[in-house]
């Protein structure tokens, strides 16, 4: 589990839209409906319902907001109490190598 993943799924919450999640996260809807699907595979629940045109948390996504909230408040209390200059703290962005081709 990622904590991007929760992030993207934290968003949705409050948005109560994949849509409007991406639009504020500046991603696609896909990758955060991709990202929510995974947490849902490794959580081996179901996070969100669709009830008409609506995103409806299940109890387990309730519970997960709850808990991601916490999480990720608590990877920031982390960061900030770690980094000397928190305003001028790095960011490394790591992912997978891609080849290239000419």
């Amino acid at each position: 589990m990622e904590t991007v993943e929760i992030k993207y799924f934290l968003q949705t919450a409050r948005e109560k839209s994949v849509r409007k999640a991406s639009e504020s996260l500046g991603i696609s809807p896909s990758a955060v409906s991709k990202a929510i699907r995974r947490l849902e595979i490794e959580l081996e629940t179901k996070l969100i319902e669709k009830v008409g045109r609506n995103l409806v948390l299940t109890n387990a996504g309730r519970k997960l907001e709850k808990q991601g909230a916490e999480l990720l408040a608590l990877q920031n209390q982390i960061v900030k109490s770690h980094s000397r200059d928190y305003k001028n703290a790095k960011i490394k962005i790591v992912g997978p190598e891609l080849p290239l081709s000419y």
